[in-house]
Formats: C-alpha cells, sequence, structure tokens
C-alpha cells in the first residue's frame, strides 16, 4: 500500500525509519525499526508507544494509516463501524498525538504529513462512515496546521483519490484501473515534503485530475 511505498522512498533517500503496521514484526535492522501494532485495539495502541523512544525526536512524521467500507448504512455491524472509527481516527490519533510531541524538542526543521482522502472534503454515497472519518482527518491536519507555533515545524496534507491498494481487493471498483499507482504518489508525497517551505501545504490529488492521471 502507499505507507509501504512512502517507507521504500524513505529508504532510498537513507531516512531512517520508525514503521509501524499490523503485519510487522518487531524489529531494528540498518537504522529500519518495525512495531507490530492492530490500530482497531487500543491495547495494540498503547503497547507501542510505550515501546517507543520517549525521549527521542523525530523529523518527519506520516499518518498513512487506513481502512475502508462501503455499502448500506443499515448493512454495517458495529463491529464494522467501530473498526474504521478505531482504525481511521480513534487509535491512530493516539500515535499522532505522540508524534506531535516528539516534534516539540526538536532543533532542527520537522515535517508532519497526514495523508487524507477525497472522501475527506467532499460527500460520498454509501460511505457514511468511512466519509466521516475522513473529514474528521482533514479537519485535524488544518487545525494542527493553524495551531503549529514553531517556525520550523511544517506541517502537511495530501487529500488523496483513489489508489491501486489492498483496500479494494475483496470488492474492486469498476473503474479500479484508472485508480493511480501509490508508488508514484508515494514519490510525489515525499519529494513535496522534502521540499516544503511554508508552514502548511495542501493539496488535492484526485484520480481524475492531470497529476492524477499521470500516476495512474
Amino acid at each position: 500500500g502507499l505507507g509501504a511505498e512512502i517507507a521504500a522512498e524513505c529508504h532510498r533517500r537513507d531516512w531512517r525509519t520508525i514503521e509501524v503496521a499490523s503485519s510487522f514484526a518487531t524489529a531494528a535492522v540498518d537504522g529500519r525499526h518495525t512495531f507490530r501494532c492492530d490500530l482497531r485495539h487500543q491495547s495494540d495502541v498503547e503497547a507501542l508507544i510505550a515501546k517507543l523512544p520517549g525521549g527521542a525526536s523525530i523529523s518527519r512524521f506520516f499518518w498513512v494509516a487506513g481502512t475502508w467500507w462501503e455499502g448500506e448504512l443499515s448493512d454495517m455491524s458495529p463491529e464494522e463501524m467501530l473498526r474504521v472509527i478505531d482504525v481511521n481516527f480513534r487509535n491512530a490519533m493516539l500515535v499522532a498525538a505522540w508524534a506531535w510531541t516528539r516534534m516539540q524538542i526538536a532543533s532542527w526543521p520537522t515535517t508532519y504529513t497526514v495523508i487524507g482522502s477525497t472522501s475527506g472534503v467532499r460527500p460520498r454515497k454509501h460511505q457514511e462512515v468511512y466519509a466521516a472519518t475522513k473529514h474528521v482527518q482533514v479537519g485535524f491536519a488544518r487545525s494542527l496546521g493553524q495551531s503549529a507555533e514553531s517556525p520550523s515545524t511544517r506541517v502537511s496534507l495530501f487529500v488523496l483519490g483513489g489508489m491501486r491498494t489492498h483496500l479494494f481487493d475483496q470488492k474492486p471498483p469498476a473503474s479500479y484501473a484508472e485508480f493511480m499507482d501509490p508508488a508514484k504518489v508515494a514519490t510525489h508525497i515525499v519529494r513535496a515534503v522534502a521540499e516544503q517551505r511554508d508552514p502548511y501545504l495542501e493539496q488535492e490529488i484526485s484520480r481524475d485530475s492531470a497529476l492524477g492521471q499521470s500516476m495512474r
């Protein structure tokens, strides 16, 4: 997915990384630290934060976590509803807040990047809960951009259209072939963040835009 592609792009730039995913084993190899964490469970997130280096400052943070559900709201079970809310925002927010706190102790420029969705800036039929979590995420990033007090802390928000990721394995949309390549999107995002000089950057990349079409 996009998170793995962003990490790969960071490795190509020789940036040391801390990566978190439910599919990872906890390990440390050549400047790459991986931690297993299932964002569905608050206890997993709290255990993760306890393992992370509390006194260390970080230079860059990418919030890429997300899950998806589409269908009639009346068909969505309470378990599915909570899964989408917990993974997309509630439990992910605990890690996001940890990262922001670590950035405040850095004595060098830092960039805090939120990866959102176009479902977070416009309504989507049969995506009520997913869209709600993405609207919250966009609101968080925009507000954080206003709240940043250190001139060396930069906030960025990328509002993305559909990409060819595992989110759609079970039910790929009819237009799936027109979705963006996450590797190309990752290259664009990491380059933009590396070159960012303004305190706040927001960019929407819909799959039908000229930029989005160039990333298919």
